[in-house]
C-alpha cells in the first residue's frame, strides 16, 4: 500500500473525482459515511462532541455530525470561528442546521457536559496543514487533550504534518484512534508522534484504485497483498532445492540467540542449515536444533560453500570474533545478513563500507545511529540510511514498531505486523534466521527483506492471541512461523 504526499492525496481527490463523475461533497459524504460505519461498530456510547475546522476536514466533521444525529445519538458540534469556510463545509453547515444537532461557537463552554462516556471528535484540520497551530485552534486542542475521554482524529490529528516524519510542530490532537482515509500518513510511521496518532485505522471511502497504479511513491505501508512473489515449492523439489544456510552465532552465557536464529531458520524453510558456533555451543546445539548441522571455531570452513550466511546473534566482541567477521568478508562476496555484534564488529573494523552488495543490516536504533551517528529523528535516521544503501547496494532493516526496510533507489517500506510483545530479547535473532533462509532460497535481498520482516511481524500477531504482550517470548514466534506461512500463502494462493 503507497503513502502518498499531502499533494498527492488531493490529485488523488480530483481523479476519483472527474472518474466517478462526483462532487467534492460527495466525496465528503462517502468520507463520513466510512467513518460512521467505523464508529457503530467500536463504541456503544450516545454522546459525541465534534471540533470542527474551517475547511474540508471540519466539512467531514459537520458531515459526520449529520449522521450521527439521523441515528438519534446526543451531538454537539463546537465550531471554530474563521473567515474563509471552504464551499463544502458551508454546504455541510447549512445541511446541519436542518437537524436538532447544537451547534456552539462559544469556546468558554467547550468543558461542559463531558463524561467518560462521551466520545470526542477532532475535525479541525486535516492533510494540508503545514504550520505550526496558533490561535484558538491552539488553544482548543490544548484544551481538548486535557478531557479524560475516548478521543477519535478524522484523517490525521490536527496539528500534525502529514508528509512530515518529525513530530508536531507545537502540539497536536492526542488521539486514541486516527480514522485515515485511503491510505495511512507518513507522519503515523514516526516514533513520537504515537502520542497524537494512537491506532490508526484505514478506512476505504471509495478513491479510485486506478490511482495507485500510476501514481509512483518512495514510501510503502507493507500490507499482504504486497507480498506478491512467493516461490510456490515443486513436486520434485529436495533439500538442496532450497538453499544451504549457514548462521555464525553463538557464545559463552548466548548460545540461545543461535538457537533461536537456527530454528527460525528452519522453520523459515531452508533446505540445509549449519550453525558455526564455538566449540562449547556443538552439543548445545545439536540438543536443542537436532535438524541443524553444526561446526566449531575450531574446524576449517569454506564460507563459499553457502548459498546464504547471517551472522551476529549472540556472537560476542572479542579479537576472534572481529577476526572471523573479517575472514567472512575477505572469502564470501554475496549477500550476507548482518545482525546484533556483527554489526557493532562491522563498525569497531571500519569494514561498513566493504559489506558485499545485497548484504542486510538489522540495526535496532541505537544500533543505527552507533554506526551512522546520532540523529535527531527517524527522519534523520531514515535519510542517512538511504544515502548509505545508495552507495553501498545494500539493504538496511532499521527494527522498531513499523520496522524501516531502507532500499537503494529510495523506496522505503514500512512494517504493518506485529507488536509491543515482539520488545524482548530473542525476536531480533529470530528474524536473523529468517533473512537467511529466505535468502539461501533465492529470493532477492529486497524480497528476502520484506518477507522475513512481514512474516516475523505477522508470527508475533498470531501469537498474541493465544497469549500477552506482557508473557509472549521469541520462541513463540518461531512456533508461529508456519501458521503465518500458511496465512500468506492462502491468501497469494500459491
Amino acid at each position: 500500500m503507497k503513502i502518498f504526499s499531502q499533494q498527492q492525496l488531493k490529485d488523488w481527490d480530483k481523479y476519483t473525482i472527474q472518474q466517478q463523475h462526483i462532487l467534492s461533497v460527495d466525496l465528503m459524504e462517502m468520507a463520513a459515511n466510512a467513518c460512521l460505519k467505523w464508529i457503530l461498530e467500536h463504541f456503544q456510547s450516545n454522546e459525541f462532541r465534534i471540533i470542527c475546522g474551517h475547511g474540508d476536514n471540519g466539512g467531514d466533521g459537520l458531515a459526520l455530525a449529520r449522521l450521527l444525529d439521523n441515528r438519534k445519538y446526543s451531538v454537539k458540534v463546537y465550531r471554530i470561528k474563521s473567515d474563509r469556510y471552504s464551499a463544502d463545509n458551508i454546504s455541510n453547515l447549512e445541511k446541519l442546521k436542518l437537524t436538532n444537532v447544537e451547534m456552539i461557537e462559544n469556546m468558554d463552554t467547550f468543558f461542559d457536559s463531558f463524561t467518560v462516556n462521551t466520545v470526542l471528535i477532532d475535525a479541525v484540520f486535516g492533510t494540508g496543514l503545514n504550520k505550526p497551530l496558533t490561535g484558538l485552534p491552539l488553544t482548543i486542542i490544548q484544551k481538548a487533550n486535557l478531557i479524560s475521554c475516548h478521543k477519535i482524529s478524522i484523517d490525521i490529528p490536527s496539528g500534525l504534518s502529514s508528509d512530515n516524519l518529525l513530530p508536531a510542530f507545537s502540539t497536536a490532537f492526542k488521539a486514541t484512534n486516527t480514522l485515515s482515509f485511503q491510505a495511512p500518513k507518513l507522519a503515523f510511521m514516526y516514533p513520537k508522534n504515537e502520542a497524537y496518532v494512537g491506532e490508526f485505522e484505514i478506512l476505504d471511502i471509495g478513491l479510485d484504485p486506478t490511482f495507485t497504479i500510476n501514481t509512483p511513491s518512495s514510501y510503502c505501508y507493507l500490507q499482504m497483498e504486497d507480498i506478491n512473489f512467493i516461490k510456490k515449492r515443486n513436486k520434485f523439489s529436495h533439500k538442496g532445492t532450497f538453499g544451504h544456510s549457514l548462521l555464525i552465532a553463538g557464545s559463552a552465557g548466548k548460545m540461545g540467540a543461535a538457537i533461536l536464529a537456527a530454528k527460525a531458520c528452519l522453520k523459515s524453510g531452508s533446505g540445509l542449515l549449519t550453525a558455526y558456533t564455538p566449540k562449547f555451543g556443538e552439543l548445545i546445539l545439536q540438543i536443542s536444533v537436532p535438524e541443524a548441522m553444526s561446526k566449531t571455531h575450531e574446524e576449517e570452513i569454506n564460507f563459499s560453500n553457502y548459498n546464504s550466511i547471517g551472522i551476529g546473534p549472540g556472537l560476542g566482541i572479542t579479537p576472534s570474533t572481529k577476526n572471523l567477521v573479517a575472514s567472512l568478508m575477505a572469502n564470501y562476496h554475496q549477500p550476507i545478513v548482518f545482525d546484533a555484534d556483527a554489526l557493532t564488529i562491522l563498525n569497531l573494523n571500519n569494514a561498513l563500507n566493504a559489506i558485499p552488495k545485497g548484504s542486510i543490516l538489522t540495526p535496532h536504533p541505537k544500533e543505527f545511529d552507533r554506526m551512522f551517528g546520532t540523529s535527531v529523528s527517524r527522519a534523520d535516521q531514515i535519510q542517512k540510511g538511504l544515502e548509505f544503501v545508495d552507495k553501498h547496494l545494500c539493504y538496511i532493516v532499521l527494527k522498531g514498531a513499523h520496522t524501516a526496510i531502507i532500499c537503494p533507489g529510495g523506496q522505503v517500506y514500512f512494517n504493518a505486523t506485529g507488536n509491543p510483545a515482539m520488545a524482548k530479547g530473542g525476536s531480533g535473532d529470530v528474524l536473523t534466521g529468517m533473512l537467511t533462509a529466505f535468502l539461501a532460497q533465492g529470493y532477492s535481498s529486497e524480497h528476502a527483506a520484506i518477507l522475513g520482516v512481514f512474516l516475523h511481524g505477522m508470527a508475533a500477531d498470531i501469537a498474541l492471541d493465544e497469549t500477552s504482550e506482557i508473557s509472549m517470548m521469541p520462541s513463540d514466534l518461531i512456533a508461529n512461523i508456519g501458521k503465518a506461512w500458511r496465512k500468506i500463502t492462502k491468501k497469494v494462493g500459491v
